[in-house]
């Protein structure tokens, strides 16, 4: 099972009862999660998800163009070996055609030096770097500042939207 958190409508909702649930049926549940609603909102790893996964953007990493920005993926230790370098997903091309390509990787080794045309390993490190240097340099206190901050004007702005629109989240 998949889940986001908040999920597509911008809701944090309690997952309390899912832990039960996913046990009881030996469910394997993954969360994709906002990494900076995890420092006022109760963190996707106490309800016992089993992979967690998003992206660090929103740790002081500016908006580029869409991107890039470091992805984070975790999990318990009795996962840690089964989780690969690289992904290979099946997906449909533009001619409708079955085809295969990389999803998931953390470095160029399938690709001989003179032929690399990229430095992604150097560009999500700098990322990385730069998304825990923010961390350290706010510290626990000031993250909490930051994502209060957020959900007060986030909160300001649905108030005044819905006088004039319809609103689809109600939270």
């Amino acid at each position: 099972m998949i889940i986001q958190n908040p999920n597509t409508f911008g809701e944090i909702r309690d997952l309390s009862n899912l832990k039960e649930i996913t046990e009881k049926n030996k469910v394997f549940v993954s969360c994709g999660v906002d990494l900076l609603s995890n420092v006022i909102f109760k963190p996707v790893g106490e309800y016992g998800f089993e992979i967690c996964w998003g992206t660090t953007q929103r740790f002081g990493t500016p908006l580029g163009y869409g991107g890039p920005h470091a992805g984070f993926i975790s999990t318990h230790s009795k996962n840690i070996r089964t989780l690969p370098g690289r992904i290979i997903g099946r997906t449909i091309d533009s001619n409708g055609d079955e085809c295969f390509r990389m999803t998931l990787q953390t470095r160029e080794q399938h690709i001989k030096k003179d032929k690399a045309t990229s430095n992604i390993c150097t560009a999500q490190a700098l990322l990385a770097n730069i998304n825990a240097l923010y961390a350290i340099y706010h510290g626990k206190q000031g993250l909490r500042n930051i994502a209060n901050d957020i959900v007060t004007k986030t909160n300001n702005l649905h108030h005044s939207l819905k006088s004039k629109y319809k609103v689809l989240n109600n939270t």
